[in-house]
């Protein structure tokens, strides 16, 4: 069906980390994500030509809830897999990884400004969000799960990134009876607003 694999390279043993910290918590070393990341890409190069660095590190639950310097943090995983994958598949997209709906200082457009800041530029080939727009839908735009995407791309223009794009790497809706689920006919129409 022309379906491909995106790869998320994503979390960190128990070696990696500091002792008693959540799996999500970040690796001690960038340097072993980094080496993980170029074996990753070797050993799947025949398959896997797109690749995700981690999973929305601007929520504390996925980058060790307490590690308190996320987007320089990220951004050194960043730095350290980018040209590890690279090596292995020049013509590879990494793609940063999708950055969730959120309000403030780690708002998607916010974290990755911070990113700019830290020294991302030239070390990703695309952005990702997840435009969640459940449960009101696009035109309520709860938590500016939809309209951060065109404020991504604003911070991305002003540091010299007109060209890359932002892949959209996770979206949905729960269906369920809870206050946050929808029907499935609800699912499928924000999901297809947001792809529309």
């Amino acid at each position: 069906h022309n379906l491909k694999v995106l790869g998320v390279i994503a979390y960190s043993p128990e070696w990696a980390r500091p002792a008693d910290t959540y799996f999500t918590f970040p690796p001690t070393n960038s340097a072993d994500y980094g080496q993980f990341a170029g074996a990753l890409a070797n050993r799947y190069a025949n398959r896997v030509f797109d690749w995700e660095l981690w999973n929305e590190p601007n929520l504390p639950l996925f980058f060790g809830y307490l590690h308190d310097d996320n987007p320089a943090g990220y951004t050194q995983l960043v730095k350290a897999a980018y040209p590890a994958v690279k090596a292995v598949q020049p013509n590879s997209t990494v793609v940063l990884a999708g950055l969730s709906p959120m309000l403030g200082d780690y708002s998607p457009p916010a974290f990755l400004d911070q990113m700019y800041a830290s020294g991302v530029a030239g070390f990703f080939d695309a952005a990702a969000a997840h435009p969640y727009v459940s449960p009101t839908g696009i035109a309520s735009d709860p938590a500016n799960g939809w309209s951060d995407v065109g404020r991504m791309h604003d911070v991305m223009v002003a540091h010299g990134d007109s060209d890359k794009k932002i892949w959209l790497t996770e979206l949905g809706a729960p269906t369920s009876d809870s206050p946050d689920g929808v029907s499935q006919a609800e699912q499928a129409k924000q999901i297809t607003d947001v792809m529309a």
